[in-house]
């Protein structure tokens, strides 16, 4: 089945079954899948913030390692954002939330997706 025609599937908002999709992805370390439930929400306009809250919360159950690669992920999906026209100051709000506008960290992450 797509990704489309299960999101299209009845019982379940979308969003919330993009974050099942998002910590199934990341137990199953199926980085393909996450990087388009990521590309799913982005084109259904949904906040990105409740995605990386998903992988935040999946460090309880899939572990620290498992997440960090999925955040790699992500990162490497802000810079492919950048390329179909988000700026750096889109991404800079994202991190911001992320990291509680915690600048230092910021400044960090943002200079690994230039």
């Amino acid at each position: 089945m797509t990704l489309d025609a299960e999101l299209e599937r009845p019982g379940l908002p979308v969003a919330d079954r993009l974050l099942v999709i998002t910590g199934a992805a990341v137990w199953s370390a199926d980085w393909p899948r996450l990087c388009a439930a990521a590309d799913a929400a982005r084109t259904r306009g949904l906040p990105r913030a409740e995605l990386e809250e998903a992988l935040l919360q999946a460090v309880l159950v899939c572990g620290f390692p498992r997440v960090v690669t999925a955040v790699e992920q992500f990162v490497a999906h802000a810079r492919g954002a950048i390329a179909f026209g988000a700026d750096h100051a889109q991404l800079r709000e994202v991190m911001a939330t992320v990291f509680r506008g915690d600048g230092a960290r910021v400044d960090a992450w943002l200079a690994r997706v230039r």
